[in-house]
Order: structure tokens, then C-alpha cells, then sequence
């Protein structure tokens, strides 16, 4: 790993700092007047320009649930904004849904900060969730993160969901069923020639910017450009969302035990691991056929 000079350290700490989940004892409220508001101005976006198509809300439980999406489209969640676009219609306001995302946003400006907490977007620390969850909310998460936003396009029809499975852990010890969201077009409005995983472990960049890739990519306005936080626009790329059937690990997982599943059951790596290979392994095969639907890139 390649070491900073001391002379960068207090800089390093500062963005390491912006970088890392805050955990809030209280978390803010969204506002439903400036969500519908935002809704009325970013649906035209949504549905004009990257066409979207939502489909199978109806496969969303009744209850209380964890969706959890793969990340594509580097740092603009523009799969995350149509899906809560078409879930805000489906369930005409009436059901809250919250969602995680990296914190470096939270500190680029009050008011940015002001309007992510009034649509219902918090950091993403697991303390969060877990106060999420506690209050019985459905809850939108993305466990790839960097890793999966920066993916190559060679690439885009895999699902890694960043090897990370605390989501899985959270989904046995409270019986909460997780329903997946697969997505195809994100990776499509730019695109990643190279990853850049193997230079971030090597620099060490992960470790003060949480950016576990430092890709290499091609797009607009910039033409050819290295690195996680550069701002681009996308091109207008048709995005394709999909709900799939909730998985009740509890109940998928009982006959490989042989008994029901426990609470304490998320303490078993093994069992946490197959928990987690059935999640990732099914929505790889649904991102594979949204995939197959698409013709050509951009245009779908």
C-alpha cells in the first residue's frame, strides 16, 4: 500500500471524516410537502428523459420490508430517484420509504443536506438502519456501494452487492423479509472502461475516501476522466427497474437447517453466507434478463 507524507495527514483526516457514516441518535423526519413537490419536478425527468419503467410494485410486502438494489450509474442514484419516484405514486404518499446513501452529500451544502432528510434519504450508517428498522419503516439500501457503482461495463450484468451481508444479519435476527431490486441503464448513462479497484487498494484511498474503486470512464461533458467524484451528465440511457418476489430468509433458509430459523441463527457465518449467495444469486439472474430485454446501450 502506498503511504501519504505526513504533511497531507490533517487533510486526510478532514475528508475521512466527511466519508464516514454519521450515526444520528435522532433521525429527521421527511416532509411530505417538499417530497411531493420534488416529485412533480423530478417525475418529468425521470420518465422523459431515462424513460424509466418501474415495474411489479405489487410484489412489495404488506409489511414492513429491506430493499436492497445494486448500485450502478457511479455516484448519481438515478436508479434509487425513479424507483422513488414510481413507489411515491404506487402508494400515493401514504408510505413512507427511506433510503441510505454515502455521506459525503450530507456535507456539501445545508440546504442539499436539508432536502435529502425532507425525501426521506439518511447516511448510511448501520446505526441508522437499525433506528430505521426499529421504527418499522421499509428501507431502500445499496451494499455494493463504491464497488458496484464502479463496476466496468463489461461487467454491468453482475451483481456483487460488495460482499457486504449485514443487511442479511439484520433480515434473520428480525424476520424482516428482504425484497431485491434489480435495475439495467444506469451503468449505461457513462461508462466504465476499468474499475480501478486494484489502484485503490494500492493507494490506500479507501481507507480515507471509502472509495474502494478509482475508476477509469468515458462520458459527458468530460470525455475520458479518472476517479469516483466527478460529476457528469448522464446520458439518457432508458432505466428498467424491477421488484422481484420478497425472500423470507428465515423460511428459505429453514430446510438447509432442517429446523426454523432463529434470531441467533444471524450469528452463524455460514448460515448468514447462504443467506446472502441466495439474495445476491437471485437478482443476478434478474439483472441478466432485464439485460437481455435491452437491444442496444442508451437507447434499451
Amino acid at each position: 500500500m502506498l503511504h501519504f507524507a505526513p504533511m497531507f495527514e490533517p487533510l486526510l483526516r478532514f475528508v475521512h471524516r466527511l466519508t464516514t457514516p454519521q450515526a444520528s441518535t435522532r433521525l429527521p423526519q421527511p416532509d411530505l410537502a417538499v417530497l411531493r413537490r420534488s416529485h412533480a419536478f423530478v417525475a418529468p425527468l425521470c420518465e422523459t428523459y431515462f424513460r424509466a419503467e418501474v415495474r411489479n410494485l405489487h410484489l412489495v410486502p404488506a409489511g414492513q420490508t429491506m430493499l436492497v438494489g445494486h448500485h450502478d450509474g457511479g455516484i448519481l442514484p438515478l436508479d434509487a430517484l425513479c424507483f422513488g419516484i414510481a413507489w411515491h405514486r404506487h402508494f400515493d404518499f401514504g408510505r413512507p420509504l427511506r433510503s441510505l446513501m454515502h455521506e459525503l452529500p450530507f456535507h456539501v451544502t445545508a440546504r442539499l443536506t436539508r432536502w435529502l432528510h425532507a425525501i426521506g434519504v439518511v447516511s448510511a450508517a448501520p446505526a441508522n438502519l437499525e433506528t430505521l428498522l426499529d421504527g418499522g419503516q421499509d428501507v431502500l439500501l445499496y451494499p455494493g456501494a463504491a464497488r458496484e457503482a464502479f463496476r466496468s461495463y463489461a461487467h454491468r450484468r453482475d451483481i456483487s452487492l460488495g460482499g457486504r451481508m449485514g443487511f442479511v444479519i439484520r433480515a434473520i435476527r428480525r424476520g424482516v423479509p428482504v425484497t431485491p431490486v434489480v435495475s439495467a441503464g444506469g451503468h449505461e448513462t457513462f461508462f466504465v472502461l476499468w474499475s480501478g479497484a486494484s489502484f485503490a487498494r494500492w493507494t490506500g484511498v479507501y481507507k480515507h475516501f471509502r472509495a474502494d474503486a478509482w475508476p477509469l470512464a468515458v462520458g459527458l461533458p468530460w470525455g475520458l476522466w479518472f476517479g469516483p467524484n466527478v460529476p457528469y451528465l448522464p446520458l439518457p440511457s432508458k432505466i428498467t427497474v424491477e421488484v422481484l418476489p420478497p425472500i423470507d430468509l428465515r423460511e428459505a433458509l429453514a430446510p438447509r437447517l432442517g429446523r426454523p430459523l432463529r434470531a441467533e441463527d444471524a450469528d452463524d457465518r455460514g448460515i448468514v453466507q447462504a443467506g446472502f449467495e441466495l439474495v445476491r444469486d437471485t437478482m443476478r439472474v434478474g439483472v441478466r434478463r432485464l439485460y437481455a430485454e435491452r437491444r442496444f446501450p442508451v437507447i434499451g
